[in-house]
């Protein structure tokens, strides 16, 4: 089994490129909004098109209710990027008819597991995790901001999203 850990930029642009076909637009849509948002890919498939789209406008946060969190203690909210929102709008753009109750991405897990591992080579966390790493290094580094922004209690939880690759300790190593 190996680990899951962050797509780089090329490695995202490669999974992006690889997408093919007639669910194609939806299943780009899923990847980059799994990147942008760092929802677990349950949040990401109990989301609906009136969390994201209410009444036809695109709304500015994505509020996933804690009925759809892991320990289903409290809700999340994250701020719709406006890559994701782009896909997403191409995504809904191609539907014949869309119901705002209906679902954004009506499969299941391991639909959406196989979806993923076909074009990152990796599974679903790796989304998460690639979002962990983008906060940490725009953050300039603050592990805190990382832990709020995924929705850890525990900072600890947050630094197992963190780990470093052979080629960054190399870099760092080298770097003068």
């Amino acid at each position: 089994m190996t680990t899951m850990r962050a797509l780089s930029e090329a490695e995202f642009d490669a999974a992006m490129s690889k997408f093919k076909g007639t669910n194609s637009l939806r299943d780009r849509a899923l990847l980059v909004l799994g990147v942008k948002s760092g929802f677990r890919i349950s949040e990401l498939l109990s989301l609906r098109w009136e969390q994201l789209c209410p009444g036809g406008q695109w709304t500015s946060r994505i509020l996933v209710s804690k009925d759809h969190m892991k320990g289903r203690k409290k809700s999340r909210s994250v701020a719709l990027n406006r890559l994701a929102q782009r896909h997403l709008a191409e995504y809904r753009a191609s539907l014949d008819i869309v119901d705002d109750a209906s679902l954004v991405f009506p499969f299941s897990r391991f639909q959406a597991w196989r979806i993923i591992k076909t074009v990152t080579g990796q599974g679903t966390h790796c989304m998460r995790k690639t979002f962990a790493h983008r906060v940490y290094s725009y953050s300039s580094f603050n592990i805190v901001l990382v832990k709020d922004a995924l929705g850890h209690s525990r900072i600890t939880t947050t630094q197992r999203y963190l780990s470093s690759s052979q080629s960054e300790i190399d870099r760092a190593v080298m770097d003068d």
